[in-house]
């Protein structure tokens, strides 16, 4: 803690988070880890056999790109869930770092985002070994910067979700599932674009930003496009500009929070307090 760095800090918070909440520390957390891995690939399935079998949607390449949505929409839905316990997190990383705002996004963001990369690694060594048509590699490459923008995504989301939180406006998960279920099933990783008609597609598509990260996955993943550059890097800039700007709002209106003068500074020790029943109360 003495010698805190910005890097170091966001790294051990990261990793400390995965463990607590996946309980790697004991053997049973490898199940943890794994059910919440393969959690994406028993929904997936679960809908492809209600669409196989009821509406007739069977069609090779569905099931690839249906895990993909499902994929995806976990990550984001996972973190918007336990955006709920920001400020909890937050009061207690203030105790003991100076990076207490940072540490509580990343603890939040950290362990949803080691399932999705495992999810997503083993979906497309999957998808590979399986050799399924019409699956091409070309613009594997772009698949990061993807992944990237759905990171930032989140993670202004979860700041998002905090403030609500703070505010008493949002207190519990169900406006939150309720929200995202209903936008990302709007997005075409259930149906595909030829599943529904040319008067409803610029609303599903061209209105809804779901849309446009789930066709840019889909063209990196499957298709071998190059995803579309006249959105996602101007949505990546607006969502960097918008974390700044709340970042600086934040900064200029909040008060330090209390135990932050407690906290160990660089080149100090870590003050103690001892309490006796003569004392005043905290």
């Amino acid at each position: 803690i003495a010698r805190q760095k910005l890097g170091r800090s966001r790294g051990a918070v990261a990793v400390n988070a995965c463990i607590v909440r996946y309980r790697l520390d004991r053997p049973i957390g490898v199940l943890y880890l794994l059910a919440a891995v393969l959690d994406p690939f028993v929904y997936a399935g679960t809908i492809y056999f209600v669409l196989a079998t009821i509406f007739g949607r069977d069609d090779p390449s569905r099931f690839p790109l249906l895990l993909l949505g499902v994929i995806a929409f976990r990550w984001t839905l996972s973190c918007l869930i336990h955006a709920l316990n920001l400020h909890v997190i937050r009061d207690r990383l203030a105790e003991a770092s100076r990076y207490g705002y940072i540490g509580s996004i990343i603890a939040i963001v950290a362990p949803p985002t080691l399932a999705f990369v495992l999810a997503l690694s083993l979906a497309l060594i999957w998808s590979i070994v399986a050799g399924a048509p019409g699956r091409s590699l070309a613009a594997i490459w772009t698949l990061p910067g993807v992944i990237l923008f759905q990171f930032l995504w989140n993670c202004v989301f979860v700041v998002a979700i905090g403030t609500l939180r703070r505010a008493r406006i949002i207190m519990g998960q169900a406006p939150i599932i309720a929200a995202a279920t209903i936008v990302w099933f709007l997005s075409p990783f259930m149906y595909r674009l030829d599943d529904i008609p040319v008067s409803a597609s610029r609303i599903l598509t061209s209105f809804n930003p779901v849309s446009h990260v789930i066709a840019a996955y889909q063209n990196a993943y499957w298709y071998g496009h190059v995803p579309s550059l006249s959105v996602l890097p101007a949505a990546a800039l607006a969502v960097i500009v918008g974390t700044g700007l709340i970042w600086n709002f934040r900064a200029r209106h909040s008060r330090p929070h209390a135990a932050a003068r407690y906290a160990a500074a660089p080149g100090s020790n870590p003050q103690i307090i001892i309490m006796d029943a003569a004392s005043p109360p905290l």
